[in-house]
């Protein structure tokens, strides 16, 4: 092979790779380009199964408004309530909402595309014993915040003809959370709250044995005022 053919071969390989890079770069930039206006689109890509999925929103929130708590939505995390996820895939999560010294919060819960997955009355409880003033508004009348009248019916929790919910076993009490949106009620050895549409059950305290107790609300609901045994508790909600 003389030296002109090989200058002419070198030019050739030189054309096609050039070529061929430019053909890379713009598939390239389509690439990029189609998946940004896909991720404005709030869609998402699944590249395992080569499909294109909408996305829904994880939004969760306190029942006190903001509030400093680490916050967990499988993978992505934040450092405050509220806190908002988007663009997440339609699959299975779960959510944790830590603070020192309260019960960690944790949900399991589905995304469904095009709409919003929210929690937006978390509460964290922590417990302290009770002093004189409070153990002494434990047995005070208690002033409902609604007209509504909360009606037990064994294991069945109704508001005024609606059925809320129902539960394996019987309902021992139940009272309004302050905001009117919520019910505090005793089953056995635990005091719960749970949302008036039934959704959201939330422990608040376990108790040392299932007897009746009395308990009450204080501060606008950031305090449940119980009694466990021979002790006066708070619990203090946030």
């Amino acid at each position: 092979m003389n030296k002109n053919q090989i200058i002419e071969d070198y030019q050739k390989h030189s054309r096609i790779s050039s070529f061929l890079i430019r053909i890379l770069i713009f598939v390239i930039f389509w690439v990029v380009a189609l998946a940004a206006i896909i991720a404005s689109l709030g869609l998402h890509i699944d590249w395992r199964h080569f499909r294109i999925q909408e996305t829904g929103i994880v939004y969760l929130s306190s029942s006190i408004g903001e509030l400093e708590a680490a916050v967990k939505v499988d993978g992505l995390s934040d450092d405050r309530l509220p806190a908002s996820f988007t663009k997440m895939p339609e699959s299975n999560y779960s959510a944790e909402v830590k603070k020192p010294g309260f019960v960690t919060w944790n949900k399991n819960f589905e995304v469904d595309s095009s709409r919003v997955s929210a929690w937006e009355n978390i509460v964290l409880i922590t417990n302290r014993p009770a002093t004189v003033e409070e153990t002494d508004q434990l047995n005070r009348q208690i002033d409902e915040p609604l007209d509504k009248t909360i009606i037990i019916k064994n294991n069945e929790l109704w508001v005024e003809k609606v059925l809320i919910t129902r539960f394996s076993d019987n309902i021992t009490n139940a009272i309004w959370y302050t905001d009117g949106a919520h019910i505090v009620y005793q089953i056995k050895n635990k005091i719960k709250i749970i949302e008036e549409d039934g959704k959201n059950e939330t422990n608040l305290v376990s108790l040392s044995s299932d007897a009746p107790v009395t308990f009450r609300l204080l501060s606008r609901g950031q305090e449940l005022l119980y009694q466990d045994g021979d002790q006066v508790l708070v619990a203090e909600i946030y």
